[in-house]
């Protein structure tokens, strides 16, 4: 599966870019983007992005120039490239806290393909939608992906493809601990194999196979299975893949209680992994004999194995592993009476346990923090350099000064002249250093805005975010410690509320990003022509599931064709904050109206709702700059109040202006205006 993956990524991004530019060459990006604004086709916009996306290496810019290229790629009209954006996106977003996003994306893009009935792409984008839901866990979803590119796949008539993917859903049935199911599949896939002649997938295939009757304890069947893959991978030449079935027969000997075989096996395939000179596989090695020995109550063997096991895998941060031989440890040293090592190695477990809950938000915030202090410190940088030259200008001056008092002193009949001069030049050099200090009033006014712009950013990252994040973990707390008790209902309730989260917590750092990047002046205004039909379509759609999770109803009254010249960008973010809003403050069954028409040379975009409305006294702090407004929603949905504080300065950019109507109880509007034409404004 993950040749597939990399063969259609490939495929989707060098098909329309006929190569890619060298990483880390910003000269590359700068050159890219200049050429933008002179492109006329949408099209080959899309094709400039793409490649922008591939020369960038910061995660958050290859966000950003693809979803540039979506949106070049809709305004083309082009169902073909909006079904590879889209892919893209929902690849970069897949291994970031925003799945959800990612999901609508690949969902999208399928959506797309269907329409064009593209065949070949369809089978590739069905494979990898399952490969991610099977990681993240919701495999009722991933098995009917993998169906569907199954479909496909018999179609082709490719029968390798075809045993590929039963194998992939029987590794998903395995996974759900339906492991009837799962032998059915590898069976199924075996049987190609065999047909083939394939002898390293048979081993391979053979092995999962075994590891299957293993679960079900079906003892014997599973010796047999695995023997018989140790024998295939001796055919196909891939005797180093011996370690996996030796492993594995000797995790069944040690259920059965033989140790003496249990042992043997697990020596084997430790043999094997020296000769290969495979480290991990070798500290997995002393990690299995220390368990013989501890079931033979041989603790002093035990300590000694994992004493060479334990350190390799904290050097490699082998997490899994360590949550495997920390415990046995404490117990070989309890065992043996020695309670103050078996204390420090219970420390070491408690920690790593606590490390691996929290590695995740501390490595965000440390990151955000990390970055921002480059940036500070690259200005206090700046402003010391000024600082020096201010000093030179000094320096400078009294030389000057005293050359002066030189001349006046040999050349009194020159008293007039020079005096005049030095008037002069006193005058330019006081000019010059008024104007150095302006600029360091001004840096330092920078500065001072820098200074407010970390400490609202550290705020919101440690209230805002983690917030949400410690909801987060409460739920799947519960969903892991108490899922056999739950009933469909209840694991559908939480589903939901866990999915509201991340959407909110995915809403918030959006708006955070694109507010960070404005306060650094990172963000400019670049006009072009496009239809905001269809980039109300686009957002509508991304849109869609979210309130069907809510039951509310999304009405549209808008034109076939709404031509504007505008920041496409800028338009689509004030759209998709404002709809973003109406969702948050409209409760179940509820309904929100997003109406959009040109009329006298405007373009009027209406977003209205039948939420919890505005307390009149609360809308003027809705767009103040330096005042932080927020409601949770009708789901106790979190934001920062910085969407709407952009919305307003986007707006503003535009030349444009935005109004507020709304009522308590009864729901809100927000009406935009925005110039058909900047030049017109």
């Amino acid at each position: 599966m993950l040749r597939r993956l990399c063969l259609l990524c490939t495929f989707i991004l060098n098909l329309w870019m006929g190569g890619v530019p060298a990483r880390g060459q910003q000269s590359v990006e700068d050159s890219l983007l200049q050429q933008v604004p002179k492109l006329r086709s949408e099209k080959e916009k899309t094709k400039v992005f793409l490649q922008l996306v591939e020369t960038v290496e910061a995660d958050s810019l290859k966000l950003y120039y693809a979803d540039r290229a979506f949106l070049s790629a809709q305004n083309a009209h082009n169902d073909s490239l909006v079904a590879r954006t889209c892919f893209i996106l929902g690849y970069l977003l897949q291994d970031t806290p925003f799945k959800q996003e990612a999901e609508n994306y690949y969902l999208l893009s399928i959506e797309k393909a269907q329409k064009m009935g593209w065949r070949d792409f369809l089978y590739s984008a069905h494979a990898t939608l399952a490969v991610f839901y099977n990681r993240i866990g919701i495999y009722d979803k991933a098995l009917k992906h993998h169906y569907e590119s199954l479909k496909l796949a018999e179609l082709s008539g490719d029968s390798s493809e075809v045993a590929a993917i039963r194998n992939d859903i029987a590794m998903v049935y395995s996974n759900l601990g339906k492991h009837r199911e799962a032998i059915d599949f590898y069976k199924q896939a075996l049987a190609t194999y065999e047909q083939q002649k394939d002898t390293a997938s048979m081993g391979t295939t053979l092995n999962n196979l075994g590891i299957e009757y293993m679960e079900i304890k079906q003892y014997d069947q599973a010796i047999e299975t695995l023997r018989r893959a140790a024998l295939f991978y001796e055919k196909s030449g891939r005797s180093h893949m011996l370690s996996y079935p030796y492993n594995n027969l000797g995790d069944i000997y040690l259920a059965l209680h033989d140790y003496d075989k249990s042992f043997a096996y697990y020596q084997k395939a430790l043999e094997i992994d020296r000769q290969n000179q495979d480290d991990f596989g070798v500290a997995i090695g002393y990690l299995s004999l220390a368990k013989v020995y501890y079931a033979r109550e041989d603790y002093h063997s035990a300590l000694l194995l994992l004493g060479k096991a334990i350190p390799y895998f904290e050097q490699h941060q082998a997490a899994e592993y360590l949550l495997e031989a920390y415990p046995l440890a404490i117990d070989c040293y309890r065992k043996l009476g020695k309670y103050e090592q078996a204390l420090e190695y219970y420390d070491l477990y408690t920690r790593l346990k606590e490390n691996v809950l929290s590695q995740e938000k501390l490595e965000y915030s440390e990151t955000a923090r990390f970055e921002y202090e480059s940036q500070l410190k690259a200005q206090k940088i700046k402003i010391l350099e000024q600082e020096k030259s201010i000093a030179q200008l000094k320096e400078r001056q009294q030389l000057y000064l005293n050359y002066i008092l030189g001349v006046v002193l040999l050349f009194t009949g020159g008293i007039g002249i020079l005096y005049y001069r030095r008037y002069v030049h006193n005058k330019q050099l006081r000019q010059d250093l008024e104007k150095q200090k302006a600029i360091i009033e001004e840096k330092n006014h920078h500065l001072l805005q820098l200074n407010q712009t970390k400490d609202m950013l550290f705020s919101i990252i440690s209230h805002d975010i983690r917030s949400p994040l410690n909801s987060l973990v409460g739920f799947l707390d519960a969903i892991s410690a108490q899922a056999d008790s739950f009933g469909k209902e209840e694991m559908v309730m939480l589903l939901r509320r866990l999915s509201s989260s991340v959407y909110g917590l995915r809403e918030l750092i959006d708006n955070l990003l694109v507010w960070a990047r404005s306060q650094a002046d990172g963000i400019h205004f670049i006009p072009a022509a496009f239809d905001l039909t269809h980039t109300i379509d686009s957002i509508i759609a991304l849109f869609r599931q979210n309130a069907a999770q809510k039951r509310i109803h999304i009405h549209t009254e808008v034109s076939s064709s709404l031509p504007i010249v505008a920041d496409p960008q800028m338009t689509a973010f004030i759209i998709r904050n404002l709809l973003s809003n109406a969702l948050k403050f409209t409760p179940s069954e509820g309904n929100i109206c997003l109406r959009a028409y040109i009329q006298d040379g405007k373009c009027y975009i209406h977003v209205k709702d039948s939420g919890i409305g505005i307390p009149p006294e609360d809308i003027p702090k809705l767009f103040k700059k330096n005042e932080i407004y927020s409601r949770k929603g009708t789901n106790d949905e979190r934001g920062t109040g910085l969407g709407l504080k952009l919305v307003y300065e986007f707006v503003k950019q535009h030349n444009g202006t935005i109004e507020v109507q709304s009522e308590e109880g009864k729901g809100t509007e927000f009406i935009v205006t925005l110039p058909t034409n900047p030049s017109v404004a």
